[in-house]
């Protein structure tokens, strides 16, 4: 029959068919591990006796494991407040580096903060939207809100405040810019490719300085509200078609800067007063073709007047004689 033989140090224990350490004092508040050897339970500690001994702490700690030194460690799941002191959070709570108890919100609250568990408040100037997120809160005209009350102005719009965009055209003078690049233009103008908004008149030979007001070009004078005609110095017997240039009516040809009557038959012995019209010299008269100027006959049967001092006369009209 087999039978155990323990070493020295060690008892047989039947129960168990083993060998165990032998502790000659009493190991309270711990184990016997070896012989004369314990090993003592938290959070007791050995002492020079070898014997374990529980701690006492003063003041006493509270939610905390006395240790040897009169030192307090917290219990699990708990957090130091002070040397003796220790605290839990409640749920949805968690301790920040002040020793406060914080909410805890399971998603990141952006531009937020966390108010109690898993419920974020949104900061200062912003605002709950979609129900997902703080978005910056402004009153926008034109424009997206980027910032609390402040805006980012659509492309073609340009800001005049914080929270107000307008739209932006390249030259919209005297007119409303409605849309960018669009120009509505006031009353009494008209738009105009790259000037912008021009006065409407019209304006013959001359430019639309305003509503309804022409103002001649050089060399032109102003005959009505809408018509300039060119200025001559000079222009008998012709029309003026610009400034200091006569063309001359049909019959008159221009020299020395006048119009001059033509006559296709030479006046000689007198002048030429009108398209072919001549004007005979003083002691000329027109022959009886009525061209050409002659010297007057003695008086004959074939003289068409009278009579002066044996020299024929003609007729004049405007002056008549008694015979």
């Amino acid at each position: 029959m087999n039978h155990t033989v323990c070493c020295k140090g060690y008892q047989y224990v039947n129960d168990f068919d083993t060998c165990s350490p032998i502790c000659s004092i009493e190991c309270i508040h711990g184990t016997c591990i070896e012989p004369d050897t314990c090993q003592c339970n938290e959070p007791a500690y050995l002492n020079e006796n070898n014997t374990c001994v529980t701690p006492t702490c003063s003041p006493e700690c509270v939610n905390a494991n006395c240790l040897q030194n009169n030192t307090c460690t917290c219990k699990e799941n708990f957090n130091p407040y002070n040397s003796t002191h220790c605290f839990q959070c409640d749920t949805g709570y968690t301790v920040d580096e002040n020793l406060n108890c914080r909410p805890i919100c399971e998603s990141t609250c952006i531009n937020s903060s966390c108010a109690s568990p898993n419920n974020c408040t949104c900061d200062s100037g912003f605002e709950f939207k979609n129900g997902t997120a703080c978005e910056p809160k402004c009153d926008c005209v034109n424009g997206n809100c980027i910032a609390p009350n402040t805006c980012s102005c659509y492309e073609g719009y340009i800001p005049v405040n914080e929270t107000t965009c307008v739209p932006k055209c390249s030259n919209c003078s005297n007119g409303n810019c409605v849309a960018p690049n669009t120009c509505i233009c006031n009353p009494g103008f008209r738009i105009q490719d790259n000037l912008g908004c021009v006065p409407d008149c019209i304006c013959v030979n001359g430019e639309c300085v305003a509503p309804g007001n022409c103002s001649c070009y050089k060399g032109y004078v102003r005959i009505n509200e809408t018509t300039c005609t060119p200025k001559c110095d000079s222009c008998s017997n012709g029309e003026c078609v610009a400034p200091n240039i006569c063309s001359c009516y049909s019959g008159y040809v221009y020299v020395g800067g006048f119009c001059r009557p033509v006559c296709s038959v030479p006046c000689i012995n007198g002048v030429c007063s009108a398209p072919d019209e001549c004007l005979c010299n003083d002691g000329y008269v027109k022959d009886k073709n009525g061209v050409l100027c002659v010297k007057p006959k003695s008086c004959e049967e074939d003289c068409e007047g009278y009579c002066d001092a044996g020299v024929c006369v003609p007729w004049n009209c405007t002056d008549p004689i008694n015979l």
